[in-house]
C-alpha cells in the first residue's frame, strides 16, 4: 500500500496553525512576521512527519523551486568534495537545496544536466565546467541566463567574462612554485597540464613561463606536456607520459603539475620505472588534496581554499537570486604554496 503524502494541511493541525502561516514558514519567506517560537514548532513538526515539498506541483505554478543546480565534472577527483561541502553548508543555512550533477567531464552529458536544471526552474546555478568545455560551454550557461537563472562558475574562468567567477590567483600562485624549482638549481622543468580550453589553465601556465622568463631560462616546446582531463582513464597514462620526460635531452630534473591527481600518478608511475622522487626528479602539484600529504613522498603543492571557494560561489548566487548588487564579476582568493618532500634542490640529490 502506497505511503500517503505529508501535505501542508498535516503539519498545520499538527503545529496548531493555519496552512497559510505553514506554507510562509517552509517557503522560507523572512518578510512576513512570524514568531520565532512559532516559526521553529512548524519547522520541528515537518521534520517530525518528513515534510516533503511538492516539486512538481511547484514547477507546474510557474514557480521557481529553492533548489540550487551545483555541476561537477568528476565526482571522483579529491579536490570537488571540499567545494561541494562548502556550497551545500552555506545554501542550507541560506534556506536552499543542492541538487548535485556530475556531468563525468563530458560536455554532452553537461548539456543534457543543464536542460534538466531549467525545466526544473532551479533558483540557480553553480558550476565547475568540463576540461573542454570552452566555447561551447560559454554558449550553454548564456542560455540558463537568458531564461533567467543566475549562474556562478567555480575554478573555472568564462570565456565570455559575463559569469561571477570564483577562484584563486592562479598566475602568481604558480609563478612561486616554478620559483621554489628554479632557486632549487633546476632549469628543466616540465610543465603538465589537464583542460587546455579551462580559463584558469592559460593562467597557469603564464605564471609557470614568467617564472622561466623571470630567470633566463628558456621556454621551449619539449617541455610541455598535456593529459586530456583529470579522469581515472587518462590518469593512467602518466607512465607513458614520464618515460616520454625522462627520454628529453636536455635531462628535465623537475615537473610542475597542474593537478594534484596529476602529480601523484606521475609519482607512482615514477616509481614502476624505478625513477626515485624526489632524488632523480622533483614533482609539484596543485590543490592540495587530502592524499596529497600521505602519499610517498609527501606532495609539494599549492594550496587552494576550497571550502571557501564552495561557500563563496553559493553568497554569490545567492545575491544574484535576490537581484542585490553584485560588488565584483569575478572573487579572487589567496593561495598558498606548501613545500614537501616531493621536491628537492638538486644539490640536495
Amino acid at each position: 500500500m502506497e505511503k500517503k503524502r505529508v501535505t501542508l494541511r498535516d503539519v498545520a493541525k499538527k503545529a496548531n496553525v493555519s496552512v497559510a502561516t505553514v506554507s510562509i514558514v517552509i517557503n522560507g519567506n523572512n518578510q512576513m512576521r512570524i514568531r520565532e517560537k512559532t516559526r521553529q514548532r512548524i519547522l520541528d513538526v515537518a521534520r517530525e512527519l518528513n515534510y516533503q515539498p511538492d516539486l512538481n506541483a511547484q514547477i507546474l505554478k510557474g514557480k521557481t523551486s529553492s533548489m540550487i543546480g551545483l555541476l561537477i565534472p568528476d565526482i571522483t577527483n579529491p579536490f570537488y568534495p571540499e567545494v561541494v561541502r562548502g556550497v551545500t553548508d552555506k545554501a542550507n543555512s541560506l534556506g536552499y537545496n543542492v541538487i548535485l550533477f556530475n556531468s563525468d567531464n563530458k560536455l554532452e552529458q553537461e548539456a543534457f544536466f543543464i536542460d534538466t536544471l531549467k525545466s526544473l526552474k532551479v533558483a540557480g546555478v553553480i558550476i565547475c565546467g568540463v576540461d573542454d568545455g570552452g566555447e561551447q560551454e560559454a554558449a550553454l550557461l548564456a542560455t540558463l541566463d537568458r531564461d533567467g537563472i543566475p549562474v556562478v562558475a567555480v575554478d573555472r574562468g568564462v570565456l565570455n567574462g559575463k559569469i561571477p567567477s570564483v577562484m584563486i590567483e592562479n598566475r602568481e600562485a604558480c609563478f612561486e612554485a616554478v620559483e621554489y624549482l628554479i632557486k632549487g638549481g633546476h632549469k628543466r622543468i616540465a610543465f603538465v597540464e589537464t583542460g587546455q580550453s579551462v580559463g584558469i589553465m592559460e593562467d597557469r601556465f603564464r605564471g609557470y613561463k614568467e617564472a622561466l622568463e623571470a630567470y633566463g631560462l628558456e621556454v621551449s616546446k619539449d617541455l610541455f606536456y598535456h593529459l586530456k582531463s583529470t579522469n581515472l582513464e587518462y590518469l593512467h597514462q602518466a607512465n607513458g607520459l614520464v618515460k616520454k620526460i625522462r627520454r628529453a635531452k636536455p635531462k628535465i630534473t623537475a615537473i610542475f603539475a597542474t593537478a594534484d591527481v596529476v602529480a601523484i600518478e606521475i609519482i607512482r608511475a615514477a616509481k614502476q620505472l624505478n625513477i626515485r622522487v624526489p632524488e632523480d626528479l622533483s614533482v609539484i602539484g596543485f590543490d592540495d588534496i587530502q592524499l596529497a600529504e600521505l602519499i610517498d613522498p609527501p606532495l609539494t603543492t599549492v594550496w587552494q581554499p576550497k571550502y571557501e571557494m564552495g561557500q563563496i560561489s553559493m553568497i554569490v548566487l545567492n545575491s544574484m537570486i535576490k537581484e542585490e548588487l553584485v560588488a565584483q564579476k569575478t572573487v579572487i582568493l589567496a593561495p598558498k604554496f606548501i613545500p614537501r618532500k616531493s621536491a628537492q634542490s638538486l644539490k640536495e640529490a
